[in-house]
């Protein structure tokens, strides 16, 4: 089995022209970046052109790529960037609609009623999902991407076109609401609380 290759060097084998470093790149995070996509649009061919555009655009332009801290993190923007551009002007754009999210934890509240759980959990969650929707759509995704993506706070920053301190703000105030609304008996530390939330973001 070949052993793991650091983004770092697959990228640098990239901005070489290396077609089999952008392929390793490619199947590393289309996955990742569908999914992300997906939290904007429920038109997934559009992602995925989007994401194989990106790629090739990639490919084709590589003498001008350079050195990137974070390779993810700089794919994660390069994608955002042209899916938005992608999506029609007269269609508003915002990060997991209250429809779609609502679907999805309609879902995670139906599978935990066959759980098993008490019934204060069960209401606990309950308290966590009506208060996940109502965060607004730039809280939930600085959220998703550093909670679910795991991206550093800088690049976040940068996507969202804000500084590090009102992202740190920004992500603060979603994870206090959140905690609060769990009700005060609840001894939720941040972690206890993230292990519950990812699965409604992702």
């Amino acid at each position: 089995m070949q052993d793991y290759i650091p983004d770092s060097v697959v990228w640098a084998e990239a901005c070489g022209g290396d077609i089999s470093a952008f392929e390793v790149l490619f199947h590393r995070y289309a996955d990742s970046l569908l999914a992300y996509g997906l939290k904007f649009t429920a038109d997934r061919d559009n992602v995925k052109d989007v994401i194989q555009n990106l790629f090739l655009r990639l490919m084709t332009q590589h003498d001008n790529l350079s050195h990137v801290e974070n390779v993810k993190s700089y794919l994660f923007t390069a994608f955002r960037r042209s899916l938005i551009r992608s999506m029609s002007v007269s269609s508003e754009i915002s990060f997991d609609s209250s429809e779609s999210l609502k679907f999805h934890i309609d879902r995670l509240a139906s599978a935990d009623e066959d759980s098993g759980l008490d019934d204060e959990m069960l209401q606990q969650r309950q308290r966590l999902y009506e208060s996940l929707l109502k965060l607004s759509s730039r809280q939930k995704e600085a959220l998703y991407l550093r909670y679910v993506q795991r991206l550093p706070m800088e690049r976040i920053a940068f996507m969202l076109n804000m500084n590090n301190q009102s992202v740190r703000n920004l992500l603060h105030r979603a994870i206090e609401k959140l905690r609060e609304s769990m009700g005060p008996k609840s001894p939720a530390s941040q972690s206890i609380l993230l292990a519950l939330l990812i699965p409604m973001l992702s």
